[in-house]
């Protein structure tokens, strides 16, 4: 069915979604909301779909969803024929877990790695992202670079994806700051969806719009800064500067 579907289009990128389950309770996220049901694809269409990719002219792959693919059981070797093959492979991670080496090598032969993390103060982090490693994540992109020396191979592009609300964007030049010492390639900055907050948390994010006027103007001249040095390159989504532009109307 997988592959007859592949084979009905012209397709250059596909998207992947192993899991929707988390190893995280991100308190912005519907993962933390009541009632979520998480999903794990079954092991025979995950061997379909990936051999139906391999059997296609497709330029691209984007791994990620809601879930962290990353804690699927087997993941590296479930997609070792494609990381092996000339389609580019791209992962959106947390990155907050300890990694055999084997899994580093996966991540290694990455095309991007693209990880969830919206700041590097450690409070902050811990309250955002409920269960997650910051210390993990610095050290697996150690572990990356050093696994591509000893591969001879090329270093995945790596950048961070940030959820920005009014607590951490009032951090933003320490985190731009920070992603420039690790030398990664880009960061994108993504708007807040609010969500109510989980029953089982005592923390909310809380928009943009919740800072003063002050933070407000620190953030759009921090943005366009940072954009304007374009070390590394920053994404910016739409939702952020309507935000910050209504509250000057």
């Amino acid at each position: 069915m997988a592959i007859d579907l592949l084979k009905s289009f012209t397709l250059l990128t596909a998207h992947v979604e192993l899991t929707s389950a988390c190893n995280l309770r991100c308190i912005y996220c519907p993962v933390s909301q009541p009632g979520y049901n998480a999903e794990t694809m079954s092991s025979g269409l995950i061997v379909e779909s990936i051999f139906g990719l391999l059997q296609s002219n497709l330029k691209e792959v984007n791994i990620n969803g809601h879930g962290e693919t990353t804690i699927v059981k087997g993941w590296d070797k479930i997609f070792k024929p494609l990381l092996e093959s000339p389609i580019n492979c791209n992962l959106i991670s947390n990155l907050s877990k300890n990694y055999s080496d084997n899994e580093i090598e996966a991540l290694a032969r990455l095309h991007v790695l693209t990880i969830s993390c919206d700041t590097f103060d450690p409070k902050t982090y811990q309250e955002l992202r409920r269960n997650g490693s910051l210390v993990n994540i610095l050290v697996t992109i150690q572990r990356i670079r050093l696994k591509c020396s000893e591969l001879g191979t090329r270093v995945p592009h790596i950048g961070f994806s940030c959820v920005l609300g009014a607590d951490n964007a009032i951090q933003l030049s320490d985190f731009i700051n920070t992603s420039r010492q690790l030398k990664v390639d880009f960061l994108q900055f993504c708007d807040l969806t609010e969500y109510p907050a989980p029953p089982d948390a005592d923390y909310t994010l809380k928009p943009l719009t919740d800072l003063t006027e002050k933070e407000l103007s620190y953030v759009e001249k921090t943005l366009k800064d940072a954009i304007s040095t374009n070390s590394p390159r920053i994404g910016i989504q739409d939702g952020i500067f309507r935000k910050l532009q209504s509250t000057e109307s």
